[in-house]
């Protein structure tokens, strides 16, 4: 997944889920930090359901979370 503008920790962001039957739920609303955090801490799907991040009108999925974000590598645009 390519990502052409990294969000700022800050960033509004939601955490939605996707059911294998196609219902997509918003289950976290916060900054793109804390919808990190709580995503990394979620078991992986077991029921082919899928999770990911929006924020700045992107998805960043549960891959994409764990490989690049450190929530103490905030990126700041001043």
């Amino acid at each position: 997944m390519k990502m052409d503008i990294l969000p700022n920790s800050k960033a509004a962001a939601t955490l939605f889920t996707e059911s294998k039957k196609g219902v997509i739920l918003p289950i976290f609303d916060d900054a793109f930090e804390s919808c990190a955090k709580v995503l990394k801490k979620m078991p992986p799907p077991e029921d082919g359901s899928k999770l990911w991040i929006e924020c700045m009108g992107q998805k960043f999925d549960a891959a994409w979370v764990e490989a690049h974000f450190r929530p103490d590598l905030d990126i700041e645009t001043e």
